[in-house]
């Protein structure tokens, strides 16, 4: 038989319960397609978990042939033996913790058919967090096809093809291009040709040393492809899941270094140039990654990803030395500058040439941006003035609370109002001359609550007195005549929340409609002792008195004294000043 047009290559190592999920992801979109086309080759890395087993329970549904190593080669030695037993004229590599969606070969075949010239093709892959793993598996496995919202290649490129292969920088996220396994596919012929060398590398080499160990399949495709045209499927063919992997622990240290090294190759390998540098100044201007490079004490980070490694390499760039103003003029705590410091005038030391770029974009400006500091806050330090004395701050805050009631109601000569005062619903409020109050006054007129309308109004006589903490709540009507005195942490309103007669189903209070009996009118010269609450629909007579304590439930009769909880007439204010009783 002809050989396969794809052949899929799955590296994996002893993730046997993710291998068997893949699998009947790859089985949905091999659904309808000419079996004859593709080939599935799977490279168990010495798994000692069941991998054999789930690969034998898929082999009567796929076209697998499957090849187990004798001993560990390490991941990316694994990986780049992609083409070792395939088949196929094209190379497709896949994770063996992906998902594949289901028309993701029906696709790839045809646009390997559409452009049998091009030696790759870019496919775009959605990430998603390996919490949602649970919830977005069970409909790929179905053959659905869910909706992505993060993804490699930015959603608004339609094309089908790119005029250089390192075009697709400008339509990919940074921390993501081109990274992961499956997003290209490649010529077996031309893979062969330039993947020796970096196979060479990897022998004998610690998983992740140094850029080469991070992405040799990414130099390779490099190699393979720099200035080439080629397709781009910009729509998602694969789902990752990210969160969990061991390799995500060193990632944030790793990856600063690992794309500008990649970026530098690629230039020397023969891209646009100006294509690259943006991509550059990409990386350079995410400074999560320039800090978590700079503060990691990780002995792995030091040792194989340090800062002096970034300088002798990049230092020629000015916009590295920027990025590394802007962190240090934006870091925390001492220590961390200090440490900051060390690290970088040693990779200035030891590479002499950068003395000149480095002292005119980092040191230069970061001594003007210290003394600048410094001198700012000598100047500031001289300019204040001494501390407030308490009692002069209070009058002043007393002062600005008195003309903001007068402003905010347009009252005219308010004789005292004390800090703090909160106002809500101003335009509803008429207030009489000589208004005085201690601190605390709340006065709310409520014109709409959880969507319901009112139309609340406040009148307030001549010489009134609040004492402190006094609340008045208003959606309906409140009346307070002249010459009324109101003692400490007194509640006024008309309104509840809710007709606890006629409530609404269902509802919290706190969103209950708020409700009102009736208007609260109390009459001229009424004394209304501490802590009393006055409540909706009560009329309150002309010189009466109000008990400490009490709540008025009901009207009260001019010249009463009303006491109790609820509220009750216990003597006439007549009685008391002809002296028939004490009050």
């Amino acid at each position: 038989m002809p050989p396969p047009l794809l052949t899929i290559y799955i590296p994996t190592f002893n993730r046997a319960h993710l291998l068997g999920r893949m699998l009947v992801s790859l089985e949905r979109s091999v659904e309808g397609i000419d079996p004859s086309k593709i080939e599935v080759v799977i490279r168990d890395n010495a798994s000692t978990d069941q991998s054999a087993h789930i690969v034998e329970a898929h082999a009567g549904r796929l076209p697998i042939r499957y090849f187990k190593n004798p001993h560990n080669r390490g991941g990316i030695a694994n990986m780049l033996s992609c083409a070792d037993e395939a088949q196929g004229e094209f190379i497709w590599m896949l994770g063996d913790d992906d998902l594949v969606l289901p028309d993701a070969l029906s696709r790839i075949l045809s646009q390997l058919e559409t452009y049998p010239s091009f030696d790759g093709h870019i496919a775009c892959h959605a990430v998603a967090a390996e919490e949602k793993r649970d919830s977005v598996e069970p409909g790929i496995l179905k053959g659905e096809l869910p909706e992505f919202d993060t993804q490699l290649i930015r959603k608004e490129l339609s094309r089908t093809q790119l005029e250089r292969f390192e075009d697709v920088f400008t339509y990919t996220d940074i921390a993501a291009a081109l990274n992961f396994l499956s997003n290209v596919i490649f010529r077996k012929s031309l893979w062969l040709e330039h993947v020796q060398p970096y196979r060479k590398h990897c022998e004998g080499r610690e998983e992740y040393s140094d850029s080469f160990m991070c992405g040799g399949h990414l130099y390779t495709w490099g190699d393979m492809l720099i200035g080439k045209e080629v397709g781009i499927l910009a729509d998602p063919l694969v789902l990752g899941f990210v969160g969990k992997q061991d390799f995500l622990q060193k990632w944030q240290t790793i990856c600063m270094v690992f794309f500008l090294e990649l970026s530098r190759y690629f230039i020397q390998q023969g891209a646009d140039i100006s294509c690259m540098k943006r991509y550059q100044q990409g990386i350079y201007q995410n400074s999560r990654y320039l800090r978590n490079l700079l503060r990691s004490t990780d002995p792995y980070t030091q040792q194989h990803f340090r800062i002096q490694d970034l300088l002798r390499h990049h230092g020629e760039d000015p916009l590295l030395w920027r990025s590394l103003l802007e962190v240090i003029t934006q870091a925390g705590p001492k220590q961390s500058v200090r440490r900051l410091f060390l690290t970088i005038f040693t990779g200035i030391l030891r590479t002499p040439s950068r003395w000149r770029i480095g002292f005119w974009h980092f040191i230069y400006p970061c001594w003007i941006h210290l003394w600048h500091q410094s001198w700012t806050q000598i100047r500031e330090h001289r300019r204040s003035a001494p501390p407030k004395e308490y009692p002069q701050l209070i009058q002043e805050l007393n002062q600005q609370a008195k003309e903001y009631v007068a402003q905010q109601t347009g009252a005219e000569h308010i004789a005292r109002i004390a800090h703090p005062v909160y106002l809500k619903g101003e335009s509803y409020m008429k207030i009489g001359d000589h208004l005085s109050s201690g601190p605390g006054l709340r006065m709310e007129c409520w014109d709409s609550y959880q969507g319901y309308t009112y139309q609340p109004k406040l009148h307030i006589g001549e010489r009134v007195c609040f004492n402190n903490n006094c609340h008045v709540g208003v959606i309906d009507e409140i009346r307070i005549g002249n010459d009324v005195l109101i003692g400490s942490n007194v509640l006024i309103t008309d309104h509840q929340h809710g007709n606890l007669e006629d409530l609404v189903p269902g509802k919290p209070y706190n969103v209950q409609p708020l409700y009102s009996k009736g208007p609260v009118i109390i009459e001229e010269n009424v004394w209304i002792g501490e802590n009393a609450c006055i409540l909706p629909g009560v009329h309150i007579g002309a010189h009466s008195v109000i008990a400490a304590n009490a709540v008025v439930t009901q009207d009260v009769p001019p010249r009463s004294v009303m006491a109790g909880i609820p509220a009750k007439v216990i003597r006439s204010v007549a009685d008391v000043m002809e002296g028939k009783d004490t009050p």
